[in-house]
């Protein structure tokens, strides 16, 4: 039986979540955003209407906004969504609460491209989010998908610690996320986006490195972990497959 998402954990958790966001809340450099959309070919918008799906505060929309497209970001959290709106505001971004298993959120064949940003781990039944966003995508329109990589053993290693490591951090308690949350492997992904008809055009597997800002308070025993997972990353990556190397996914595919 396919466990479906509990929307009432999600919404506590993102909640909190916003209550203690600072700044735009990223982990992601610029040199790196800048990097993923140049993967995704998301230079230039021309116009183009996109999704970003599962917005949260809106990092990735508003960078997209600021290349040209007409952005739309939907995520479940209402408090999420106030963030997004009123925080550092962007014109040709807006956000609103919804649901993305609710096929009726936006009309068929709408987007012309459909943004996950590391969300669709946040689903434990992804074929429904996957029925959704191809209902809502234009024929042609562009699928980009972001992912933490469940390919990746460093990955799935490093999940484990931190559940351990939960009981004795709250900042560790509060990087595990929900119930909803697993990993996804590259195979499950492409293998749902082949049962909705959509071509993968290209995908990668790619590393970037991790330092922990001088004066950040975190404890020396988290530290010195995040040290071995960096210095474990380097010297996995030139002995695993290479969807299998880098700590996020990423892939394109165009609907049919």
């Amino acid at each position: 039986m396919v466990q479906e998402q509990n929307k009432e954990a999600e919404l506590a958790y993102y909640r909190q979540y916003a209550q203690n966001l600072e700044g735009a809340g990223e982990d992601f450099t610029e040199e790196i955003f800048n990097m993923l959309f140049d993967k995704f070919g998301a230079v230039n918008g021309n116009g183009a209407l996109l999704l970003d799906a599962g917005c949260g505060s809106g990092i990735y929309g508003k960078r997209l906004a600021q290349r040209g497209y007409q952005a739309t970001g939907a995520d479940l959290c209402d408090d999420m969504v106030e963030i997004a709106n009123t925080r550092n505001p962007v014109e040709g971004f807006k956000a609103i609460q919804g649901d993305l298993e609710d096929l009726s959120l936006f009309p068929e064949n709408h987007f012309d491209v459909i943004f996950f940003g590391q969300m669709l781990h946040h689903f434990p039944n992804i074929a429904k989010v996957m029925k959704a966003t191809h209902h809502w995508l234009k024929p042609g329109g562009k699928m980009m998908i972001l992912e933490p990589n469940g390919s990746n053993p460093v990955n799935l290693i490093s999940k484990e610690i931190g559940k351990v490591m939960s009981f004795f951090s709250n900042a560790m308690k509060a990087s595990i996320g929900t119930e909803n949350e697993r990993s996804l492997g590259h195979k499950e992904i492409l293998g749902y986006l082949d049962q909705n008809q959509m071509k993968i055009l290209q995908k990668f597997s790619l590393d970037f490195r991790v330092e922990i800002p001088e004066g950040d308070p975190i404890p020396p025993v988290l530290r010195f972990m995040v040290g071995v997972r960096e210095l474990t990353y380097r010297l996995v990556a030139n002995i695993l497959p290479i969807m299998n190397r880098g700590r996020i996914m990423l892939m394109i595919a165009e609907k049919v």
